[in-house]
């Protein structure tokens, strides 16, 4: 028998020619059978071209299927697009090529076809694949659902995991902040309840006892921390302020510290200004805090108190 080393396009007939393969497929040696289909052909003599969207050059032998889908399509052919009613919507155009399930979904998105939206509060607009649960949640909001934070919570921000208040806003108490501190305090223990400081007028662990008359704020029934306008002291709020005070207000401790009337200096205003100093226009005529006079001195004064004869020493 004689044996030919043949060129892969050849093969030798029965009557032992030599004649070419299909130019469309590999071919045995003998016989010239197709053995394998080139590119995108497939049949028994491959004169059959594999479906468009398959994902290889090449498909089934004597079928036509395709061993791969491009992405965004699924099936045998390859011919059902991801996102048709029966398969992905929203997806990262990807999908099993037997169920057209959706093996990854875009950002947003949830669920076996991914058609579900992430919650709006998810960080980043992510959520679980399976569940929706979200990822992360943006500040504000808290839980798998992102709920919102209390409105209590100061700032609006709360643990992620338990929704509990960082701190709570003025008037409020409690791990979620939804408890009214009492009606006289104006803040309250965040775990208790208890009052910390008190509105205006009122002083005591429940906010229930009375300052003393003239005193705004106060520590207990005989030590004021601030008084009304017009009086002074630490004990109740018993002095007036200094006549020569301006409007009259003054400090805690007496002192006028919205400076002096015009004509006066000093902090409780009991030191006239000296008689020389120039007035302008009414306005006061020396330092509220060190007498100096302001605008000058009368004709025939110096100095920086205008207490000098102009020409002596």
């Amino acid at each position: 028998m004689i044996i030919f080393n043949l060129d892969k396009d050849y093969f030798c007939k029965i009557e032992k020619r030599i004649e070419r393969c299909n130019p469309r497929c590999e071919c045995d040696k003998i016989g010239g059978k197709c053995l394998k289909c080139i590119g995108d052909l497939w049949g028994k003599h491959c004169n059959n071209t594999c479906p468009l969207h398959c994902a290889e050059p090449s498909c089934g032998g004597h079928n036509g299927t395709c061993k791969g889908c491009k992405k965004g399509y699924w099936g045998e052919l390859c011919n059902i697009p991801c996102d048709s009613v029966d398969s992905c919507k929203h997806v990262n155009l990807n999908c099993s090529q037997t169920t057209g399930r959706c093996q990854n979904c875009i950002n947003g998105f949830w669920g076996k076809f991914c058609d579900k939206k992430c919650p709006f509060d998810c960080l980043e607009a992510s959520c679980e694949r399976w569940t929706g649960a979200c990822e992360g949640c943006k500040d504000g909001f808290w839980g798998e659902n992102c709920t919102q934070c209390s409105s209590a919570c100061t700032g609006s921000m709360c643990h992620k995991v338990t929704g509990y208040c960082n701190e709570c806003k003025e008037g409020y108490w409690g791990h979620n902040c939804t408890s009214t501190c009492g009606d006289k305090c104006q803040t309250c223990s965040m775990n208790t309840g208890k009052c910390k400081t008190c509105v205006d007028m009122f002083w005591g662990t429940e906010c229930n006892m009375n300052c003393s008359k003239n005193c705004i704020t106060c520590l207990n029934d005989s030590h004021c921390t601030s008084c009304i306008d017009g009086y002074y002291g630490v004990n109740q709020c018993n002095e007036t302020c200094p006549s020569k005070c301006f409007e009259g207000k003054c400090t805690l401790y007496g002192e006028c510290y919205l400076g002096c009337n015009v004509g006066y200096s000093g902090k409780t205003c009991d030191r006239p200004c000296n008689a020389n100093c120039l007035v302008v226009n009414t306005t006061t005529s020396c330092s509220h805090d060190d007498g100096t006079c302001l605008h000058g001195c009368n004709p025939g004064f110096t100095n920086e108190f205008c207490s000098q004869v102009r020409g002596r020493c």
